[in-house]
């Protein structure tokens, strides 16, 4: 076996005269799950701290990758581990600045932890995203017959960008100065620009390839290269520079084999503005149409879920919204800097 990732030989921690912790040999090693079990005083969380580095023991050895701990490089080793406790400790404060607090408390500087912290902030938003998903599925397997629980494609999209939605404006309203706040600005355009504009080029890239086929014209690679580099000029405009490579691009999406996919994006993202936009600025009824939304499972058409929950898919209105959205924050962005 390799060798153990943390040892503890003969500890003892007592407190007083009372001893709170023996533990005469114990070994953990990568990748190793250890549960550690007992009631109340039975030192569990001594162990823990020990283990941690978090609590010195009076007597014993630990070693930590085959290096003994001592008082002299205790907190070195510390930092090469980590404790998630019970209770999270959170400050009243952004959540840029509680993630940067300990950063700061070790002395680093404020540029190396927004680097540091910033590829962090950005798993936020995937999780929201994965978590909207969760939600739509345990409301609608919960108030749903099996054979209605299961949502189509065209409105699995909302629930999770509209989660995206609602973290987006938690982070801005709580950003602590204008170079925070136009950091979140600029990572909701590019997600907006991503996901309306760039799926609905994707659409009308399969649009036309289809009708191609259907009019006997053969996809040869060089049509499918000059048909995808006219939508880039046509959306991107003058100023973007489109290199050879690039008219390539539609041949990695793998969303093309799945046909009329993408535009469900677009479609998604434009009612999950519209609903967040509503259900922000309205009450209990307004947040209860789109509860009875993730509710819905396939039960109603689609465009009837949305409908209910206060979009009209069936109308530009929608569009329109997500779209007066993003130039709002443009024009904001370009004010900040």
């Amino acid at each position: 076996m390799a060798e153990a990732l943390l040892t503890l030989q003969d500890i003892l921690v007592q407190y007083g005269e009372a001893p709170i912790l023996e533990v005469p040999s114990m070994a953990v090693h990568a990748g190793e799950v250890l549960a550690v079990i007992g009631p109340n005083g039975a030192g569990k969380s001594t162990l823990l701290r020990v283990m941690g580095l978090l609590e010195q023991p009076i007597r014993g050895r630990v070693t930590f990758q085959g290096q003994e701990v001592t008082r002299d490089n205790a907190l070195t080793l510390r930092r090469c581990m980590a404790s998630v406790f019970q209770e999270p400790l959170l400050l009243n404060t952004s959540v840029y600045e509680n993630a940067t607090l300990g950063l700061k408390l070790r002395g680093l500087d404020r540029q190396t932890a927004r680097q540091r912290v910033r590829p962090w902030l950005e798993r936020l938003v995937p999780l929201a995203h994965e978590a909207g998903h969760s939600m739509h599925s345990y409301y609608s397997a919960k108030h749903q017959p099996y054979e209605y629980y299961s949502y189509t494609i065209f409105v699995a999209e909302v629930a999770s960008t509209f989660n995206e939605q609602l973290l987006s404006r938690f982070l801005m309203q709580r950003a602590k100065d204008d170079r925070e706040r136009a950091y979140l600005i600029n990572r909701e355009i590019d997600a907006i620009r991503g996901t309306i504009i760039r799926q609905t080029m994707f659409a009308e890239f399969e649009k036309i390839t289809h009708a191609l086929c259907e009019a006997g014209e053969p996809l040869t690679v060089e049509c499918l290269k000059r048909e995808y580099g006219k939508l880039l000029e046509l959306y991107f405009g003058p100023d973007f520079v489109i290199d050879d490579e690039l008219r390539l691009e539609c041949l990695r999406i793998p969303h093309f084999y799945s046909a009329f996919y993408v535009y469900k994006y677009a479609t998604g993202l434009s009612a999950a503005i519209a609903l967040s936009e509503r259900v922000t600025s309205g009450g209990k009824r307004e947040l209860d149409d789109y509860l009875s939304f993730l509710k819905g499972g396939c039960s109603k058409w689609p465009l009837e879920l949305l409908a209910d929950a206060g979009v009209d898919m069936t109308s530009p209105a929608p569009v329109e919204t997500a779209l007066a959205h993003f130039e709002r924050l443009v024009r904001e962005l370009d004010e900040l800097l």
